[in-house]
Order: structure tokens, then C-alpha cells, then sequence
């Protein structure tokens, strides 16, 4: 382009002052620098175009800066309106309204997706005519947004009625027919790789939107994106600060009821150490816990329970409870909550503790605070076992002292604090055997105490179960026993001393001389203890010789049952009253001829058998048949 007259060259720069004052934001300086007033200005034709076509290029450029300007304006307003608006409404609703500023749709909406649902739903609006269309709820796999969600891309439809790539609802056509839309422009609001919506732009005509349009919407959308999961955060943050709340609420309650319980406890602790007995505790703690107590073993028998409570046996089936370790069980009984808490001692073996709550609610006595009181039961169990076990001790200390004769002068009174009948009368037994077997055959331990001396167990037994006592370890007991009986508890008292001795001296002789497994009467041995000494062989030997005629007539009576026959009655009864034959026969209850003919029958059998020194051996040896009869003989 050469040189320009000067008539020109002043043209020209009146033009370039109208476009500096146009892009300073003149509005009245934009027609001054039009292209179709160049021609007013005398510019020849080729001039005319070449700067035509540069004015034309620098309008475009200018606009576009201008554009640009607001939309970083906008952007700019959006950002600052984060900060400045609380609710999330509140700012999705400025973000709309900043890009519906911007000139590109008739129509601008925001849709929030919910993935739990899979739907959408319009949170803000510009440009709409109905409110049903701000409403607007897209149903899951339709619409355009869903094409949106699913690509997480950017989608445009030039005619949305005209487009078939995605699926069509009634009521989503109907809201776009009600608002003459023809075009539609998704953008989807992505946030930490998850779309969270969906912004619109809709126009009432056929519209293509620019690279330059769709990266301006998406800096809008980023923000919107970061709102809305800003807004999700905080509700999931006010849901947890909520469920918080509700745990505070639900530990804050737990912690005071605890600390009611736990006085509680302190108070049932406090009895159990004062010398509470195990229904004393849980009777006090059936009142403090308005709870039915009861406590079994592992074998199902009820070792203790509050006043009045009784469970069935199909209740709680043992089988259900054995696998129970450390969780409480739960169940329903008449409906009425019915609990069970397992408790284990190394000692004693498993327990439960049954809880029954007088209505339904179970939590009125927590887990933990049953498993205390459960411990609290074996701790009273276990302390009253003790106890027990420390009185049964002290018993056989004194038994053992007393026996022994080494009491010294104070006076003993053991028998009387185990519940012995002061005026009753008390059986000695003296046996070989464990304290273990002999109080085996004892069923009230109240009646008995039992210990062992330098290898012999020494009991003592109330007459009320001494017999019977006898007669079982007559029967069971491999070794021979001893019984010695005392009229009253003091009899014992002051001849115990004297007499055990004697009893332990006799029952080292009937073991070391083979005598029959028998409950032999001390009353019986005292008088031929001499003739513990002898042999077992000795013993049938002597007899054989002196009365073997007598027991082959009479078919060995002592071995077939033990029991006496009027020959050896005769003898016997003879024997001991001096040999006189009129107390015999008072003896026997029979007439004095009458023992006049048994003793000839004697004298057929034995021949000349009250010759002094025959007579003596026969009586020896009538005492030895003596002893080796039935004690209840």
C-alpha cells in the first residue's frame, strides 16, 4: 500500500481514534468505523477493500476479546459468590444465572444426579416460563442427561425431538414442548471421577455451540461440580455428626446407667466380703436390678436363685448353653425376656446366671453389666466354698487334736458347730480306707467329719445316719472297719482320748491278720483283743479242731450265712455266763431241760467238752466265730 494523501491519511486516523475509543467500550464510536462508511470517506476502490477486509478482522478480534472479558468476569463473580453464599442453592443458582448472562441459551439449567437412584433432578433455573420445568425430575436410562452421565462427555443435540440417541420420556417431552426448546447442550460436572450433574444450555431455535462456548460452560460446570460435592460432603458430614450424636447420646446414657450399676455392684461386693451367702446376694440383687436371678452348674442343678423364681426345664435346653463362652444369650420365655451369661472357674468349672426381666425391655441390665454380677455370684460361691472348706478343716484339725489327746484343758465343741445332736448318739468308725471313700457314703456332710491319722481315717457320724453308713461299708469297703459308739456327744468327749489307741491298735491286728472284710463292734472286740494276734490259718485251724464236729453237724453255718444255730448258741451263751446252766437258759430264753438235751446232743458231737481245759479251748474258739460274724448279727 503506498503513500496516502493527506485527505486520507486524516480519514484514517479519525477511523483508528473511533475503533481505540470502541474497544475502550464506546458504544457510540461503533458505527463511526464501520466497513460501509469507508466509501463516504473518497477511498479509492482498491484501498477501500484492503482495509475493509483489516477493519473486519480487528472487529472479530476485538469482540472475541470482549466475550472473553465476560466470560472471565463471570467466572470470576461465580467464584467469589462460593464464598460469599452459604447455601448450596444459593450458589447453584448464581452459577446459572452468571452463564444464562452470558447470552448463549434462552433456557440455562443446572441437574443434580443421584447414583443411588439413578435419576435427575433440576436444582436451579434462568430463562424457564413453567415452574413444573424447574421441577423437572429425568427418570433413570432417559433423556439426554443420561446420555450425558454415561459418556461423562460433553453432548449436543441441534434439534432434541429430531435426535435418537438416547431414550424419550413423556414427561421430560412435555417440559421441553412447554418451553419451545429446540436445542440442547449437556455438560457434565465431574467431581473426583464421578458426575454429580448435569448444566444445560437450551435454545428455542437450532443452535451449534463453539469450542470456545462448550470451554467456557465446562469452567462453569468445574465450579459447579466442586459446589455440589462440597455439598454432598457436608450432608454426609452432617449424616456421621448426626449418627455421632446419636452414639454420644446412646454411651452418654450407657456410662450413667453403668455408673448406677457399677454402685451397685460395689454395694453387693461390699455384702459378699460382710458374709452375704450366695441366695442372700442374689436375693439383694434381684431387688437393686428388678431382675429373677438363678444360678446352675454345667450340670443344669440350681445352686442358688432369688426368692420365687422357678425355670422349666425346657426353658433353656443344657446342650444350648454348654457352647457358650463369653457372649450373653438372650431369649424369650412366657414373653418376657429370659437371659443367660456363661461364667467359667478354674477351680469350679462353668456356671450360668439366669436373668429373667420382669417386661420386655432387655437392655434394662447390660451385657457386661450381667457378666459382672455373673462374676460377682462365683466370687460368693466360691468365698462360701472356701469358707466351708475352712470349717471342714477346722473340724478335722479338732477331730484330730481330741483323738490325740492334745487339746490340752480347754474344753472342745466341734461336734456341736457341725450340727451334732449334743443328747444323739455318735458312731466312731476307724477304717483303712481314703477320707474320700468313707464320706462317700455319707449324704448330709453336716453329719460327718472325717480325717486321717498316721494312715487310718477316723469319722465321726450321727447315729441318725451311722447305721446305714455301716452297712454301706460293709458292703463296699474292701478292708475290715471298726465302729465304736457313744451314747451322747459328751461320752465322746471324755473317752475318745482313752479309746483311740485301742481302736488303731485293732485295726492294724485285723488287717495284718487277714480277718474278713467285716464292720466289727469295738464293744465285741475289747474282750478277746488278744485274739486279734492270731493268723488267719491259726484261727480255722483252732477251730476246726475244737468245734469242727459241731460245724460239720450244722453244715458250716458261719461260712454259708454267718448266722448263730441252737447248738452254738448254747455254747456260746454257756460260756459267757460262767458256765452256769440256768443263766444260759434264762440267756436263751428257753427252759433249762431244754439246754440239758442240747448239751447232750454236745456230748455226742464234742465228747467230754466241759472238761476245764477243753472247755477253755471251745470258749476261744467260739470267740473266734464270734468275731468273724455280721456286725448286724
Amino acid at each position: 500500500m503506498g503513500c496516502l494523501p493527506s485527505a486520507d491519511a486524516e480519514v484514517l486516523a479519525e477511523m483508528l481514534k473511533a475503533v481505540g475509543s470502541y474497544v475502550a467500550g464506546d458504544s457510540e464510536a461503533e458505527t463511526s468505523w464501520r466497513p460501509s462508511s469507508l466509501g463516504d470517506c473518497g477511498l479509492d476502490g482498491t484501498l477501500r477493500d484492503e482495509v475493509e477486509a483489516e477493519l473486519a478482522r480487528l472487529r472479530s478480534q476485538i469482540d472475541n476479546l470482549k466475550r472473553r472479558n465476560r466470560e472471565l468476569l463471570a467466572i470470576h463473580e461465580a467464584t467469589k459468590t462460593i464464598t460469599s453464599v452459604r447455601t448450596t442453592d444459593e450458589i447453584l443458582d448464581e452459577i446459572v444465572g452468571f452463564v444464562h448472562s452470558l447470552g448463549m441459551s434462552d433456557v440455562t439449567y443446572l441437574s443434580q444426579y443421584y447414583p443411588e437412584h439413578g435419576y435427575l433432578k433440576v436444582r436451579a433455573s434462568k430463562g424457564a416460563v413453567s415452574r413444573e420445568f424447574s421441577e423437572l425430575e429425568v427418570l433413570p436410562d432417559t433423556g439426554m442427561a443420561t446420555l450425558v452421565v454415561n459418556s461423562q462427555a460433553v453432548k449436543i443435540s441441534p434439534n432434541y425431538f429430531q435426535d435418537n440417541r438416547f431414550v424419550r420420556s413423556e414427561n421430560l417431552d412435555t417440559a421441553v414442548a412447554a418451553e419451545g426448546l429446540v436445542s440442547l447442550a449437556g455438560v457434565p460436572l465431574i467431581a473426583h471421577s464421578r458426575v454429580v450433574g448435569v448444566l444445560f444450555l437450551s435454545s428455542r431455535s437450532e443452535r451449534r455451540y463453539s469450542p470456545e462456548e462448550i470451554a467456557t460452560i465446562s469452567s462453569f460446570a468445574d465450579i459447579a461440580s466442586a459446589t455440589i460435592w462440597k455439598s454432598l460432603a457436608f450432608t454426609d458430614m452432617e449424616a456421621n455428626a448426626e449418627v455421632a450424636l446419636k452414639r454420644l447420646a446412646h454411651w452418654e446414657n450407657y456410662f450413667a446407667s453403668w455408673r448406677k450399676s457399677s454402685d451397685k455392684l460395689s454395694q453387693l461386693f461390699e455384702n459378699i466380703v460382710r458374709g452375704s451367702t450366695l441366695s442372700e446376694l442374689l436375693e439383694q440383687a434381684s431387688v437393686e436390678f428388678a431382675a429373677d436371678l438363678m444360678l446352675i452348674d454345667a450340670q443344669g442343678e440350681t445352686l442358688a436363685s432369688s426368692p420365687g423364681f422357678q425355670i422349666e426345664e425346657e426353658a433353656f435346653n443344657l446342650n444350648d448353653l454348654l457352647p457358650l463362652e463369653d457372649r450373653v444369650c438372650q431369649r424369650l420365655r412366657d414373653s418376657r425376656p429370659l437371659a443367660c451369661v456363661p461364667i467359667r472357674s478354674k477351680i469350679y468349672g462353668r456356671f450360668f446366671l439366669l436373668i429373667e426381666y420382669p417386661g420386655l425391655a432387655v437392655e434394662a441390665l447390660q451385657s457386661d453389666v450381667a457378666v459382672r454380677l455373673a462374676e460377682l455370684c462365683l466370687g460368693a460361691f466360691s468365698l462360701h466354698h472356701a469358707h466351708l472348706i475352712q470349717a471342714h478343716n477346722r473340724r478335722e484339725a479338732a477331730l484330730t487334736r481330741h483323738l490325740l489327746n492334745r487339746h490340752g484343758a480347754q474344753p472342745f465343741k466341734f461336734l456341736e458347730d457341725a450340727g451334732f445332736d449334743p443328747s444323739g448318739r455318735i458312731v466312731l468308725i476307724v477304717s483303712r480306707e481314703p477320707v474320700s471313700t468313707v464320706e462317700s457314703f455319707v449324704r448330709d456332710d453336716r453329719k460327718l467329719i472325717a480325717t486321717n491319722i498316721r494312715g487310718t481315717t477316723a469319722a465321726v457320724v450321727a447315729a441318725s445316719c451311722g447305721d446305714e453308713t455301716q452297712k454301706q461299708l460293709a458292703e463296699s469297703v474292701p478292708g475290715p472297719i471298726i465302729a465304736w459308739t457313744c451314747e451322747t456327744v459328751r461320752d465322746f468327749y471324755e473317752k475318745a482320748p482313752q479309746q483311740w489307741p485301742k481302736l488303731e491298735s485293732w485295726l492294724q491286728a485285723l488287717t495284718q491278720g487277714e480277718w474278713p472284710s467285716k464292720v466289727y463292734r469295738a464293744e465285741a472286740i475289747e474282750p478277746v483283743s488278744w485274739l486279734l494276734m492270731t493268723s488267719r490259718k491259726f484261727r480255722d485251724e483252732f477251730m476246726r479242731l475244737h468245734l469242727g464236729a459241731l460245724l460239720e453237724a450244722e453244715a458250716f453255718p458261719y461260712k454259708a450265712s454267718g448266722r448263730s444255730t441252737p447248738l452254738l448258741d448254747a455254747v456260746t451263751a454257756y460260756c459267757e455266763e460262767g458256765r452256769n446252766m440256768r443263766a444260759a437258759a434264762d440267756r436263751l430264753f428257753i427252759h433249762v431241760n431244754t439246754l440239758s438235751q442240747r448239751f447232750s446232743r454236745l456230748d455226742d458231737l464234742l465228747g467230754d467238752w466241759r472238761e476245764p481245759d477243753r472247755l477253755f479251748a471251745i470258749e476261744i474258739a467260739v470267740r473266734f466265730w464270734m468275731l468273724t460274724r455280721d456286725l448286724q448279727e
